[in-house]
């Protein structure tokens, strides 16, 4: 008889995020343990098909159901911002999620995010279970740098956690800048659900049809896209660029396209969920993702749009920026080129609508790579290997051994 699964508490601020179903897919590939969720606010779960245990613990102001008046609605953001920016979990919340890590007999908690994780050394402390934290971008780079407390407080996470999770080895980089233990770092990306992408040979076009799809915030480099299209838009008049999101940078992208002449050729459409966007990539021959580094430290860990356009067989073009190189090799299933560089993402944009026959090579070497690296059931393999070997860690501390 089998023995059953080790349980792992999966904390998170918010389950989920339109753009975090990568979140998702860690928990539902998790095949050698029992995941349960902790967190604060259920958003898309409802729409997804996760029959595992999910806990909320509710703030008291998101009792305010459907508030009719403007003091109502302002009361409730403001006390909302409020507490997303307290660096701990209030003693409510410890009480609520120890007690759910009692019940459930969870081994250990794997808190989702840096900022996270810091909130859940106090839960590590009371439940006597080992943490594991990842780490997914701006929490890496953007928090550090523009909140230097937070450096400090890493410092304290660092100690106490057992493990944290990255994306790369840039990433990686980064937190033992920090002052992170370089032994206590693993890269382990979330991997995409290859099951979910089919893969399609990209076949020459007079028509070719450039596509971009991510959140719309600035360091996607959508403006680089749109200004590099520019550029060669008048040697290629049958080619066209589709932009696909939803963000704060809409109202600057819908005037820029404007400002360009370019609203017969770049059509914007809004956020599409993972299996519509899906389908609807198919018809696309070239993905463009220039990201850089913002003036404020923002960047990228590795966008999971670059790994599943690559994973679909389309070539990608993207940039030299955080580790992105990972999944992009230069030359092989796509190119890089300097970060806000819209003269040389023209110029190789240039060069593969002229150079058609490199599609299939490309697209075909992307599906590989995707296999080989950034396969969702190996990666959460790998995460659970982890999990397992702390998990037995603490067993053995608890035994005196």
């Amino acid at each position: 008889m089998s023995s059953p699964k080790p349980i792992v508490a999966h904390l998170m601020e918010d389950f989920l995020n339109p753009g975090e179903t990568w979140l998702y897919t860690q928990i539902v590939t998790s095949k050698k343990t029992q995941p349960l969720v902790l967190t604060r606010n259920l958003k898309t779960a409802n729409c997804l098909p996760y029959f595992g245990a999910v806990y909320q613990y509710r703030l008291w102001f998101e009792m305010i159901k459907n508030p009719t008046n403007l003091l109502k609605i302002v009361l409730r953001k403001i006390l909302a911002l409020g507490q997303r920016l307290r660096d701990k979990l209030t003693n409510s919340e410890l009480r609520f999620y120890r007690q759910i890590l009692l019940k459930s007999g969870a081994e250990l908690i794997h808190a989702h995010y840096g900022t996270t994780g810091y909130k859940a050394l106090k839960l590590k402390q009371l439940s006597g279970l080992p943490l594991v934290v990842s780490f997914y971008g701006s929490d890496a780079y953007w928090l550090p740098a523009n909140h230097p407390e937070w450096k400090n407080k890493y410092q304290l996470l660092f100690d106490r956690a057992e493990a944290l999770i990255v994306k790369g080895p840039k990433m990686k980089q980064q937190l033992i800048k920090l002052g992170c233990p370089a032994k206590k770092i693993k890269i382990i990306d979330h991997g995409v659900r290859l099951e979910q992408i089919p893969f399609k040979v990209r076949k020459p076009s007079q028509k070719v049809k450039l596509l971009t799809a991510c959140s719309l915030i600035d360091y996607k480099g959508v403006d680089v896209a749109i200004r590099a299209f520019k550029l060669i838009a008048s040697q290629f008049p049958q080619a066209s660029l589709t932009i696909i999101g939803s963000g704060p940078e809409e109202e600057k992208i819908t005037q820029l396209i404007k400002r360009l002449n370019l609203n017969k050729r770049v059509l914007c459409r809004p956020f599409m969920p993972l299996k519509r966007l899906v389908k609807e990539v198919e018809k696309y021959h070239i993905f463009l993702h220039p990201s850089f580094t913002s003036s404020d430290h923002k960047q990228e860990g590795i966008p999971t749009s670059i790994i599943e356009r690559s994973a679909s067989g389309m070539p990608v073009i993207s940039t030299w920026h955080a580790d992105i190189l990972e999944i992009i090799h230069d030359n092989k299933n796509g190119f890089l080129v300097a970060e806000q560089s819209e003269t040389e993402l023209a110029k190789k944009l240039k060069y593969l609508i002229q150079h058609q026959e490199l599609w299939q090579k490309f697209g075909k070497y992307g599906r590989r790579l995707v296999e080989d690296k950034f396969d969702a059931v190996k990666q959460t393999a790998k995460r659970e290997r982890l999990y397992q070997r702390l998990i037995g860690k603490s067993e053995l501390n608890k035994c005196g051994l």
